[in-house]
């Protein structure tokens, strides 16, 4: 994945007496933001050729009440589910657009996502993030906007990701892993490892590995998961470096563990066949060559499920020498196999833990 890079043009504040602003209006009543005809007021410098700001279409009475209320929830932090139900042609698309455009600006200083699925990414979540992107371009936003990769929208540091609700979808990433989703369930396997580095006289200078703990979590909320993951890396565990799977959904997960336990110590990981191909390949050495060993049995359902999917786990080589390895989704999941994969690529570039200190002189 790659991110297209942009800055934000610099505002001088002096060579106007009144800050420039896009024609949006944010009204607010009771601390809650009011829907209107526009959406945020946002300062941008004046544009030498700027295009012709489009007036976004006035939102009826209906969907400003149903607006309000998904404002109240995530202006407050309220959470909870609310189902909007109109009829067809009824306006739920530009309800969506302009709300989704207002939570970008209320939150484009800060590094958030807001997720939306579509039963399909084609044409259904396409034309969502192309109605969103127009709203922003009307409004005059072009210099603080950005696409990436197709199914993501930034405004300032926020962005808008859509993505696809069904996982046999081949143009865009579904709900796939953080999570790894199947028919079935979504689960996130967390796998601990302690590494162990050889004496220097040793023959063989890779680490070796020891699986200590394997935790799953499955159809809990998301904000109890990144509580969890977090109390557990850092309090618990204090490791020294994770591994997250990183795509589709997972990106949230990477983005939340790196601000809570570190940039250095957390690392990233966006599945594609050739990042899969060479952690596969990494997993295999750590196996052939003794490297990895997993806990013993004590009939937990973490251990069952491991070693299950382990007997499943299948790999296909292919002709310009990259490996897939996976589970027949018709038979079970991949979620510790690849959660296994990640620790052995969290060892990677670790090294012993080194003593610093000073030799005390007589007497002191």
């Amino acid at each position: 994945m790659s991110a297209k890079s942009y800055h934000r043009p610099a505002h001088d504040s002096t060579s106007s007496p009144r800050a420039q602003t896009t024609p949006l209006t944010l009204r607010l009543s009771k601390g809650h933001p009011e829907l209107v005809e526009g959406t945020v007021r946002m300062q941008k410098p004046p544009a030498k050729s700027a295009k012709k700001r489009v007036p976004w279409p006035a939102l009826r009475p209906y969907q400003v009440e149903a607006g309000r209320a998904i404002l109240r929830c995530a202006v407050d932090r309220e959470g909870g589910s609310i189902s909007v139900m109109m009829a067809r042609q009824a306006g739920k698309n530009e309800l969506s657009a302009q709300l989704e455009a207002l939570l970008l600006a209320l939150n484009a200083r800060w590094a958030v996502d807001s997720i939306k699925c579509a039963p399909t990414f084609q044409p259904q979540a396409k034309i969502s993030l192309r109605r969103l992107w127009t709203r922003l371009q009307g409004a005059g936003l072009s210099p603080i906007i950005a696409k990436e990769d197709a199914y993501i929208v930034h405004l300032g540091q926020a962005r808008q990701v859509f993505l696809s609700a069904d996982i046999s979808d081949p143009l865009t990433p579904s709900l796939s892993r953080g999570h790894r989703a199947r028919s079935g369930h979504d689960a996130t396997v967390l796998t601990i490892a302690r590494v162990i580095y050889p004496q220097s006289s040793a023959l063989l200078q890779e680490p070796r590995l020891e699986i200590i703990e394997q935790r799953a979590w499955s159809g809990v909320p998301h904000d109890e998961l990144l509580s969890a993951l977090a109390n557990l890396l850092g309090r618990l565990w204090k490791v020294r470096r994770v591994v997250v799977d990183a795509t589709g959904l997972g990106e949230t997960i990477a983005r939340f563990l790196a601000k809570a336990l570190g940039q250095s110590v957390v690392s990233p990981f966006r599945f594609t066949a050739e990042t899969k191909s060479h952690l596969g390949y990494e997993l295999l050495a750590a196996v052939n060559t003794g490297r990895l060993r997993m806990y013993a049995t004590d009939g937990s359902p973490e251990y069952r499920e491991f070693w299950r999917e382990a007997e499943l786990t299948r790999a296909a080589y292919r002709p310009n020498r990259t490996l897939n390895f996976y589970v027949d989704p018709a038979k079970g999941h991949d979620d510790y196999l690849m959660s296994l994969a990640l620790a052995v690529a969290a060892a990677r570039d670790t090294g012993p833990r080194t003593a610093l200190g000073r030799i005390r002189e007589d007497g002191a």
